[in-house]
């Protein structure tokens, strides 16, 4: 990895040297040398970063499904037993902080 650095390092160096002198961008890397360097040596890991959203957009549909199966059993019970929603949410155990969006959403579909 220390030689994958010093070479993105040269590089770097190698090509902010050979931009034109009056080139504005080159001022601007000269001026930014150590932040640019840094951006250039800071692994960007695509495979890592894939995995990672394709997990959480994973996690998340899990949640919504679950919450959406809620809201079916809680007006399921509704209806067949005659109990307001938070009886109903109280039978099925659903926690105090997944509650509110709940009921909203048994309270647009009666």
């Amino acid at each position: 990895m220390l030689l994958c650095k010093n070479s993105i390092k040269v590089a770097t160096e190698k090509a902010v040297l050979e931009l034109p002198d009056d080139s504005t961008i080159k001022q601007y890397l000269i001026r930014n040398r150590a932040e640019v360097k840094k951006v250039f040596l800071t692994e960007y890991d695509e495979e890592r970063t894939l995995a990672f959203l394709k997990k959480e957009s994973h996690d998340d549909g899990v949640e919504e499904g679950i919450d959406l199966a809620s809201v079916e059993h809680v007006i399921n019970l509704m209806d067949s037993m005659n109990m307001q929603a938070d009886m109903a949410m109280d039978a099925l155990k659903i926690p105090e902080d997944k509650r509110p969006v709940i009921k909203a959403e048994v309270e647009k579909r009666k």
